[in-house]
């Protein structure tokens, strides 16, 4: 992907662009939606065949993305739910949390970024802030996701991370922050986003996309209609992201996959791995990267830019007139 030289680059507050419906077709043609697909997908070709468990390098800055976690994680112990009981949804002990984390954002983000690096922190942290839950409506979706995946990416174009991190990021630094965001909607009973309640996941889609790029070619005779095994999932959760995703399914809900997850359950009649990697990438894209639902919320910067492509004329592009100023 390609790198924005911090010393030669205006960094801004990020800000919304998908006001209507109308401008999701040309969200397709800009540059940050060309830097965020191409990003998911050179990650997904690093980790084709290799397990969670395997051992792979950690770069020190992938290290110090995992400290970053760490410390997320460990704020949670002074704030512990205010309902104990189990009845009920959205516990306000996240909004405590999540306020902690906003004071803090910058201070974490130098602590990560070398000194050069500062000024992208007004746009980073735009996106790590979005990256857990809405304090609003104390709720998590693919939406919030996919703001990790912004921020993982503008990493890259910023130079801090590069392609010796690309197995860390997916195997440990992604893996760390969904089981981050799992505790989140556990301990403080977070409901799915309702816009974000795909047929898939109520919560994730990534761990289906990358995880199924981990499993093809696989040693143990693992099959798509594997995961709909409770003793199979078990076993290798912490082998394969998927596994692990199927795994939490099954731990928040009750009954077997085909009951309470239908369309998970219908993709296991796909008979090979590689066939399910291409179908959940372009699912990704169908499903949340061009959803208004979804996108209205994605907040543009230098990084993560809303400006049209080069090489995509501005004619065919725009579906009105009021949504030809994509590079206002």
């Amino acid at each position: 992907m390609n790198q924005a030289y911090v010393e030669d680059t205006v960094f801004v507050e990020p800000d919304v662009r998908i006001t209507s419906i109308f401008r999701v077709h040309p969200f397709t043609f800009t540059e940050g939606y060309r830097h965020l697909t191409a990003f998911i997908r050179e990650l997904n070709e690093a980790i084709v065949g290799i397990r969670t468990s395997d051992t792979v390098y950690i770069p020190k800055s992938s290290e110090s993305l995992l400290r970053i976690l760490d410390i997320l994680r460990s704020w949670l112990e002074g704030f512990p739910p205010e309902n104990t009981s189990e009845e009920g949804s959205g516990d306000p002990s996240f909004r405590k949390w999540h306020s902690l984390l906003s004071k803090n954002l910058n201070s974490l983000l130098e602590e990560l970024l070398q000194p050069e690096l500062y000024p992208a922190i007004v746009e980073l942290s735009a996106y790590l802030i979005d990256s857990f839950g809405r304090p609003e409506e104390i709720d998590y979706g693919v939406g919030n996701e996919a703001s990790f995946l912004i921020f993982l990416m503008c990493l890259y174009r910023i130079g801090f991370l590069d392609e010796t991190n690309n197995k860390a990021v997916v195997l440990r630094v992604f893996d760390r922050y969904l089981k981050l965001c799992r505790t989140l909607q556990q301990l403080y009973r977070m409901p799915p986003t309702t816009v974000s309640q795909f047929p898939i996941d109520d919560y994730q889609f990534m761990p289906y996309v990358w995880g199924s790029a981990q499993l093809i070619g696989n040693d143990v005779d693992l099959v798509p209609e594997s995961y709909s095994n409770r003793a199979i999932v078990e076993k290798f959760a912490n082998d394969y992201l998927t596994f692990d995703a199927v795994r939490y399914i099954f731990q928040i809900k009750k009954g077997e996959l085909y009951e309470h997850s239908q369309e998970l359950w219908n993709v296991t009649a796909i008979h090979t791995w590689d066939r399910m990697n291409k179908g959940f990438l372009r699912m990704y894209e169908a499903e949340v990267l061009q959803k208004f639902s979804v996108v209205r919320r994605f907040r543009f910067g230098a990084l993560f830019s809303f400006e049209r492509r080069e090489d995509v004329p501005q004619e065919g592009v725009y579906a009105t007139d009021e949504d030809s100023d994509l590079n206002d």
